[in-house]
Formats: C-alpha cells, structure tokens, sequence
C-alpha cells in the first residue's frame, strides 16, 4: 500500500487527509504542533464519522 505524507492538518489537511484515506491510502500527518495535530484530528473524525453515517465511508 502506498503511504501519503500530509504536511498541515488545518480545514484544507484534514480534508486531503480524509479524502485520501477514503480511497484506501495509508496517509501520515505531521503538523507544528500537538494542540495544532489534536485540533486537526478532531476535525477529521467528525468528517469520517459523518461519512460512515451516511454510508460513504466504513470505520
């Protein structure tokens, strides 16, 4: 499996980074800082767990 490297997990990251993931890429993140990357994540579970509720993406 490929592995993508995402630099930044602001609005427009995380979306690359889920949108990746959706496709079946092993992704990484690396951002400046922790409060930055745990903010990042936080965002991205939302969009995944709005994704799965609609039926678009599994856990």
């Amino acid at each position: 499996m490929e592995k993508i490297l995402v630099v930044g997990s602001g609005l427009m990251g995380s979306g690359i980074t889920v949108s990746l993931a959706k496709a079946g890429f092993d992704v990484v993140v690396v951002e400046k800082s922790e409060s930055d990357l745990q903010r990042g994540m936080e965002m991205m579970k939302k969009t995944v767990s709005s994704l799965v509720k609609r039926g678009e993406m599994e856990r």
